[in-house]
């Protein structure tokens, strides 16, 4: 089993960052929790499920060339790439990002460090 199965599925998906044939962050969210899986990054202990947090507060959009994760307005995660929301992509293409579920299981070694509201993170 991995951290938190019954939220990271393939219906609670909302969009992705990065290129889809090279491990994008696939970003997940109901209408009261949200988190993201990063699939690939040149720190190791970035890689992973993202803590699942609770979704009153948070936005999630592009800004200039970014997308941009606020909760309670205060910015929490700059993203180097747009996001893609889910509602875009062809049903091949969210094949692609459901194998984010079954490849990172496990929850991010930074994420056992990380406050609840936290300083901007690195990009992913």
């Amino acid at each position: 089993m991995g951290y938190r199965d019954d939220f990271y599925v393939v219906g609670n998906m909302y969009g992705y960052t990065g290129k889809i044939n090279e491990k994008p962050t696939v970003y997940f969210k109901t209408d009261t929790e949200y988190g993201r899986i990063t699939q690939d990054h040149e720190h190791k202990n970035n890689i992973g499920r993202n803590t699942v947090r609770n979704a009153d507060g948070y936005t999630v959009g592009n800004e200039g060339p970014m997308a941009v994760e606020r909760w309670r307005g205060k910015v929490v995660h700059k993203s180097r790439h747009k996001i893609i929301l889910i509602g875009q992509v062809s049903p091949g293409d969210r094949a692609i990002l459901s194998q984010s579920i079954w490849t990172c299981k496990v929850l991010k070694e930074k994420a056992w460090l990380s406050p609840i509201v936290e300083e901007p993170e690195e990009e992913d």
